[in-house]
């Protein structure tokens, strides 16, 4: 039987006998106490012949440090192999190795035969179970011998943590102590490299060899591969429960629900340990699903290199909580939504790897994130806002960087650390009831470049860990607390760099205030260096000086746009609720004024008639920018309201200032007759994303815009790979001729031909585009490499995302036919990207784009062999609801880079269900099926297969 360690989750959650003792610690340390570090003289205070209990007799049940071993010296209170104290701390002059990490001291260096006594009192005879609290780096089981007085009582298994750094609690089988003082013996025979904090004395009440039952859960992942949910789940206590290495769960957009029962969890993904193994699992994937009504949405246990991507966790208690302890490789929470979780919407505690939050949207939780003991980890481009509590509440040297999150509306603190700082950077933190940052606990933050408005207090900082706040936009009542003043803590030297409000030079903070009588808005700069003339003063009895405050002059505050309300995507907006910034910032209209003098008094033309505002009188080459709030990255259907008496009306979609998409605006008859137009596959990143719409011809009335997430059914493209140019995303192309020219593999206007083995884009014209959505394994400079054939000159391929990345010179291959492959080198950052290609010069055929790192060469790839490719799936014939497996057998001498699957082509034409090589699926109704599988193999040759009819769910 193992537990969960309570005492390095939360102070709050502790037991008395547990708390008191380690709230004394973590007290004695935060006021400078060296209660646990001075060298205490133990050799002075017992002879070498006695045995005494120290510092005092220990009371249990109860807690008893394990460094707190009787007095009496080698042999007599303990057995050392070795006369010194390695560890050199708390009793230095004894033999027993003693050491202090970080807030803990424990026995470490315990070898094989060594001993140590400790004296307790009970106060009648009662059984008990001992928890040992150990650190365990090996992957068997240690056991150790307790006696009583002499006599054997029982023995602990000590389970494997991962590291000397990592502990768990093991605990031991029953053993009886009689009333008064006795002496507890620990033998350590035939056990060594193991680190031991702490025991812990509890009554045996329920007898612990009494198993406890475990809940089934609905559905049981005990095996590798892609496991997809085809239908909705429910049940009272688990959910889905994952227990194997190497899975990826995939929800398929379904939904988890339980019953809102204690000790509930919607998705549990652990181990199962064994006496031999800590039964640790790796590589768990958990991906598109809504898990509500749990205790725990998401519990993810004893899981080295998990991700939770893609899910809704909302109306639980917990909305996801990770706790890996032991564990020493790290944990990903990206493009994800936590709402409405009466607790928190994470908590995270003391996974040794760390984790990585990013693109997540979590609001309206009691709590955003609770931490405690996550080092390394990072916090990024998320949206932490109307929690009831705290925006971001981090223990004990959690999240080591906090960057470009909104941080807002917030009934706590916006972001609170305690016991540990982080980098603070480029975040949004508004109109958080209580301190925008508070960092004066041990905090030792670097908080710059942030903007902090409008909170109960901007900043807190101070303590014994002095932090740093500079480059920071500050508007708030308070401005803030800052104490613990050391040099530098409020400015940089002055360094030439644009500033947070957009100044020459990098100095210290912008002080502004709600009123407008802040020091940098009233305070002169002659010099015009975006520097106040004179210090500020913060606070003269600490001595906090800003010793550069910024200037207004000689510019404003950086301006861009900003939304006028919150845009939720999936969600509608109001087209008259358009980004805040003016003329050629959020908008650009072509006539003074608003001419339907409705709504917004500037110059856009809003109108209300008919129960309808609508933005009006709109003209060729105007246009308008919402800043969105995507909760979840992918794929989207936009719909748009509009009404024009005009032909050939149409407006190009930016996303992130790149223009991708071009919606055509129906004729309908009149400005006041409304229609929908419809742009499907709209890609928008998670987080704050901007939509441009830019208006070509004049005469059209919008509404409103909408978003409806489309389901993502394509895996984006890897890099190091190659990807062919017939892949290019749905809608994510500009084509000038109607049709698909060639009538090879798709649909839609992108002219595509099949020719002497070879499938290519061809029929180029000039300002035709294609897109590709990838992911970057990590930066770097690659070589990207295009396949391309043209019998013309001064032909030319640019990439961009959205700048230009690279230039590709086409040469004059002399035919259409003869393919040459063109390398140029190209910088990458790490993530997802959509790419876009677009031509100059007609007259070009694309075959394949491939990257790889730089210096290692692209393999030129020959056409794949036709029909040489085969896959079966097994069961061909089953219930519909059952496992098919597929597995795929290549061409004879291709090795497979990557496979994608549409498990029906025929109701999946263009689309893919899977990226997994051999992947597994549950048809979820009953007919015949026809799969498909499109193969890359290492050398850049595809091949597809198809087995029309080949599956029939019964």
């Amino acid at each position: 039987m193992y537990r969960i360690s309570s005492a390095l989750r939360r102070l709050g959650a502790l037991a008395p006998a547990v708390a008191l003792p380690l709230l004394l610690v973590l007290c004695l340390l935060a006021g400078g106490a060296q209660a646990l570090t001075d060298p205490v003289d133990t050799a002075a205070l017992a002879n070498a012949n006695a045995s005494a209990p120290y510092p005092g007799i220990h009371p249990v049940p109860g807690l008893v440090q394990a460094r707190d071993y009787d007095l009496g010296g080698e042999g007599v209170a303990y057995h050392d192999t070795e006369p010194a104290n390695l560890g050199g701390a708390y009793r230095p002059a004894e033999g027993v190795d003693i050491e202090t990490a970080g807030l803990f001291t424990d026995v470490g260096w315990i070898r094989d035969g060594e001993w140590l006594d400790y004296t307790v009192n009970v106060t009648e005879p009662q059984n008990f179970v001992v928890w040992f609290r150990a650190a365990n780096p090996d992957t068997i089981m240690k056991r150790v011998a307790i006696s009583v007085d002499g006599v054997p009582a029982g023995t602990v298994d000590l389970r494997p943590t991962g590291s000397f750094d990592n502990y768990a609690d093991s605990n031991s089988t029953q053993i009886s102590l009689s009333a008064g003082e006795t002496t507890v013996r620990l033998s350590f025979d035939g056990v060594s490299r193991v680190n031991l904090l702490e025991l812990d004395f509890q009554l045996a009440n329920p007898p612990v060899s009494t198993p406890v039952p475990t809940p089934t859960p609905e559905l049981l992942v005990s095996t590798p591969g892609l496991h997809t949910l085809d239908h909705d789940l429910s049940a009272d206590h688990i959910g889905v429960m994952i227990t194997s290495s190497d899975v990826v769960l995939d929800g398929m957009g379904h939904s988890i629900t339980g019953t809102d029962a204690n000790d509930s969890i919607g998705v549990f993904a652990t181990s199962l340990a064994t006496p031999t193994s800590s039964g640790t699992i790796t590589n768990v994937t958990i991906r598109n699903l809504t898990v509500r009504h749990w205790k725990e949405g998401i519990h993810v246990g004893m899981v080295s290199d998990s991700v939770v991507e893609n899910v809704v966790a909302e109306q639980n208690r917990i909305g996801l909580s990770i706790s890996p302890n032991g564990v020493t490789t790290g944990s990903s929470i990206r493009n994800s939504v936590f709402r409405e979780n009466t607790g928190s919407g994470l908590d995270l505690t003391y996974p040794a790897g760390g984790i990585a939050v990013d693109r997540c949207s979590i609001t309206g939780n009691g709590v955003g994130i609770s931490a405690f003991m996550v080092p390394s980890s990072h916090l990024a481009d998320c949206d932490i806002s109307d929690n009831v509590g705290d925006g971001l509440s981090s223990s004990t040297g959690s999240f080591a960087v906090v960057r470009n999150c909104t941080v807002r509306a917030n009934g706590g603190n916006g972001l609170e650390f305690e016991h540990g700082g982080a980098e603070i950077v480029g975040n949004h933190i508004e109109e958080n009831a209580g301190d925008g940052v508070h960092a004066s606990d041990r905090g030792g933050s670097d908080i710059h470049g942030n903007w902090i408005t409008g909170n109960g207090r901007g900043v807190d900082v101070g303590g014994d860990w002095p932090s740093h706040v500079r480059n920071n936009y500050l508007n708030n009542t308070v401005n803030g607390y800052f104490g613990a003043v050391e040099v530098g803590m409020m400015n940089y030297e002055k360094t030439g760099g644009a500033n947070i409000v957009g100044g020459p030079y990098l100095g210290g903070n912008f002080w502004a205030s709600p009123n407008g009588t802040g020091f940098s808005e009233t305070h002169p700069d002659a010099d015009r260096d975006g520097i106040c003339d004179v210090s500020y003063v913060v606070n003269a009895e600490d001595g906090v000086t800003d010793f550069l405050p910024l200037a207004q002059s000689p510019g404003t505050p950086v301006i861009a746009p900003a939304p006028y309300t919150q845009h939720l995507v999936p969600g509608k907006i109001e087209a008259e609720d358009y980004d805040l910034g003016g003329e050629e910032i959020a908008y650009h209209d072509t006539t003074p004024g608003n001419t339907g003098g409705a709504y917004r008094q500037d110059d856009v033309d809003i109108e209300t008639t008919g129960g309808i505002t609508d933005v009006g009188w709109i003209r060729d080459g105007e246009y308008l920018i919402y800043t969105l709030n995507v909760t979840k990255e992918g794929f989207y259907q936009m719909n748009a309201r509009v009404a024009s008496p005009n032909d050939g009306r149409s407006a190009m979609i930016s996303v992130n200032s790149q223009p991708m998409y071009s919606l055509d605006l129906p004729n309908t008859g009149s400005y006041g007759t409304y229609t929908t137009a419809t742009f499907d596959d709209v890609y928008l990143p998670a987080g704050n994303t901007t939509v441009r719409l830019t208006f070509h011809g004049d005469g059209e009335n919008l509404d409103w815009i909408a978003f409806a997430p489309q389901p993502q059914t394509r895996e984006p493209f890897r890099i190091p790979g190659t990807i062919q140019a017939e892949d290019y995303e749905p809608g994510g192309y500009v084509d000038t001729t109607p049709g698909n020219q060639g009538g090879a593999y798709r649909t839609d206007d992108v002219d595509i031909e099949t020719a002497n083995g070879v499938t290519d884009v061809g029929w180029i014209r000039t300002g035709e585009y294609l897109t590709y959505e990838v992911f970057v394994a990590e930066d770097g400079t690659y070589e990207m490499s295009v396949r391309v054939a043209s019998p013309n000159s001064g032909r030319s391929i640019v990439l961009s995302d959205p700048e230009t990345l690279a230039t590709v010179a086409v040469p004059n291959t002399g035919s259409f036919d003869t393919y040459r492959t063109v390398s140029v080198p190209v910088t990458l950052t790490s993530g997802y990207h959509l790419l876009k290609f677009t031509f100059s010069g007609d007259g070009q055929n694309l075959d394949w784009i491939a990257f790889a790192p730089a210096g290692v060469t692209t393999p030129t790839p020959t056409p794949g062999p036709s029909g040489e490719a085969s896959f079966v799936a097994v069961p061909a014939t089953a219930p519909h609801g059952s496992a098919v497996k597929f597995t795929v057998t290549p061409a004879t001498g291709k090795s497979i880079s990557s496979a994608l699957w549409s498990f029906d082509a025929p109701a999946h034409l263009n689309t893919w269900n899977s990226g997994a090589v051999n992947p597994t699926f549950f048809y979820p109704a009953a007919g015949t099926f026809s799969p498909l599988v499109k193969i890359t193999y290492t050398d850049g040759s595809s091949e597809t297969v198809e087995r029309t009819g080949s599956i029939q769910a019964t």
